[in-house]
C-alpha cells in the first residue's frame, strides 16, 4: 500500500477514534489514509445496475504489532432512499487574501419539489406575464446595473427592488429548512505574489473545499440510509451528459481507495459528482444566490460593512471553514463566525 501524503480535510471524530482490539490485548487504530489497490465500494453482479442488490464489504483486516490479523468492522448501512444535492461556488479577493466557498442545497425528493415550487412562485409574483421556468436567476448579473438593464427579464426588476426580490428568494430556503440538507464550506488564505504560484494555490484550495463538502454531505446522508447524488454548476455551457469534471472525478474516485472513504460513506456506493449547465435546476439558482451572498458577506465584513442580505435570512446551513489543508472546523449554524474573517 502506498502512503497518502495528506489526509482529507474532513473526518468526524468518531471515525478518527475507531479501533479494534487484538487477542493480545492491544487496541489497534487502522491506517485510514493508506491507499489500497482496490477501491472500497459495493460489488455489483455483472450486467446489473445494483438495483437488485450487491455484495457489500463488512470488514477489513488490520495488522497488530504482535503479528495477528484483526477483523475491523465497517458497519455498512443499507440505503433506503436518496438525497439530491445542488452546488455552486463563489470567490472574492480580500486584499492579500483569497476567499473561495461552496454552497450545497440539498433535500429528499419532496423537499426538492417544494423548493422548486417556492422559487417559481417568487419569480411569478415579481415578474408577471412570464413563465417562471423560462428564465433563470444569476445573482451577479441581476445586481449589476448595466447587465440588469440589458437583460430582457431582469430589466423588469427596478434597482430598488433587486435586493427585496433576492430576499424573497432567500426566504424560500429559510421557509423550507426544517428538513434541509444544506452545507457550506469555505477557505480564506493568503495568496502568493507570484501569478503562477497563485493559480496553483487557488486550484488546491478549490479541490480541498470540494472534497470537504462532499465528505460532510456523504457522511451525514449515508448515516441515515440515504444515497447522495451531487449536481454542481459547470463554469460554462456543456453539451454532453452526464458531464464529470476531470479534476472532480480524479479527486473523488481516488478517495474510494482509502478506508476513510468506506467509513465516511457507511459502505454505500455514491456516484461521482456531475456538472450540469448553469442554473439548469431551480435549486442551482438557490445555490447561486446563497453562494453569492456568502462571499459578499465575507467581503463586506472584511471591508467593515454589512451585507444587504444576511446569511441567517437563508435559514439553516451547516457552515465549515477549512483552516488548513487537512482541518475543517464548524463555523456556524446560520451564519459565518466573524472571528474567522480578516479585516482590511
Amino acid at each position: 500500500m502506498k502512503k497518502q501524503s495528506q489526509s482529507p480535510p474532513f473526518l468526524p471524530e468518531e471515525i478518527a477514534q475507531m479501533s479494534a482490539e487484538c487477542l493480545c490485548g492491544e487496541r489497534i487504530f487502522p491506517a485510514l489514509f493508506d491507499r489500497h489497490e482496490e477501491p472500497f465500494e459495493p460489488i455489483v453482479p455483472y450486467g446489473q445496475d445494483g438495483s437488485k442488490g450487491a455484495w457489500v464489504q463488512q470488514a477489513t483486516e488490520v495488522n497488530c504489532q504482535c503479528g495477528r490479523s484483526v477483523q475491523f468492522p465497517l458497519n455498512p448501512v443499507t440505503p433506503a432512499g436518496s438525497v439530491e444535492f445542488f452546488g455552486d461556488e463563489a470567490d472574492r479577493e480580500l486584499g492579500n487574501y483569497f476567499f473561495q466557498g461552496y454552497s450545497l442545497v440539498g433535500g429528499t425528493s419532496g423537499q426538492i419539489v417544494d423548493l422548486a415550487k417556492g422559487l417559481a412562485e417568487v419569480k411569478a409574483n415579481w415578474v408577471s406575464g412570464v413563465k417562471p421556468e423560462s428564465w433563470t436567476i444569476h445573482t451577479k448579473d441581476l445586481i449589476d446595473g448595466r447587465q440588469r438593464r440589458q437583460h430582457p427579464i431582469y430589466k423588469q426588476i427596478s434597482e430598488d427592488r433587486v435586493f427585496p426580490f433576492l430576499q424573497a428568494c432567500a426566504n424560500v430556503l429559510r421557509d423550507h429548512d426544517e428538513f434541509a440538507w444544506n452545507h457550506y464550506v469555505f477557505s480564506i488564505c493568503k495568496h502568493s505574489s507570484d501569478k503562477r504560484e497563485r493559480q496553483r494555490e487557488l486550484k488546491a484550495v478549490k479541490i480541498a473545499n470540494h472534497q470537504a463538502l462532499l465528505s460532510m454531505a456523504i457522511y451525514r446522508a449515508t448515516a441515515q440510509g440515504l444515497r447522495p447524488r451531487f449536481n454542481f454548476e459547470a463554469i460554462r455551457e456543456i453539451k454532453a451528459f452526464p458531464h464529470i469534471e476531470g479534476w472532480s472525478q480524479d479527486s473523488y474516485l481516488g478517495s474510494r481507495h482509502y478506508l476513510a472513504h468506506a467509513l465516511l460513506s457507511h459502505g454505500t456506493f455514491v456516484p461521482a459528482p456531475i456538472f450540469v449547465n448553469p442554473r439548469s435546476h431551480p435549486c442551482l439558482e438557490l445555490a447561486d444566490i446563497h453562494a453569492f451572498f456568502a462571499a459578499r458577506t465575507v467581503f463586506k465584513r472584511f471591508r467593515g460593512s454589512v451585507p444587504e442580505i444576511g446569511l441567517p435570512q437563508f435559514g439553516r446551513f451547516v457552515y465549515h471553514a477549512l483552516v488548513s489543508p487537512d482541518r475543517a472546523i464548524r463555523a456556524g449554524d446560520d451564519d459565518i463566525d466573524s472571528s474567522l474573517i480578516p479585516t482590511e
